[in-house]
């Protein structure tokens, strides 16, 4: 398997823990056969545009991203430099502080999300 394959499947596998989903309820939610999403999970498929278009949904995030994780697309200059940093400015963080910066960032989306929605 890929790196990238294996990147995909560690980013599906801990989306889908951190919801505490099951196979089926991920399935519901993404609106994907559970028989798809288990061959997703067995590493047995890899994800189609529109399956990784499904699972942005459900999991809230771009389907940018997922496009990537799952290798569709070549991520923009920078991009896992800049995951890097996020990551490593997060971790140092104090609880009281992570909880803050996801606050905000929720905030940021969804402010974008409804100004994309209103044009």
């Amino acid at each position: 398997m890929t790196k990238s394959k294996d990147k995909f499947f560690d980013w599906l596998r801990s989306e889908t823990q951190a919801r505490g989903w099951n196979m089926r309820e991920l399935a519901r939610k993404a609106e994907i056969s559970p028989p798809a999403i288990s061959d997703l999970l067995a590493f047995e498929k890899t994800p189609s545009l529109d399956m990784c278009k499904a699972l942005a949904k459900a999991f809230d995030k771009s389907t940018l991203e997922v496009l990537i994780l799952a290798g569709h697309v070549a991520p923009p200059e920078g991009w896992a430099k800049d995951q890097e940093e996020v990551r490593d400015l997060f971790n140092a963080l104090t609880e009281q502080d992570r909880d803050l910066w996801l606050a905000t960032g929720r905030a940021i989306r969804e402010t974008r999300k409804k100004y994309a929605a209103d044009k």
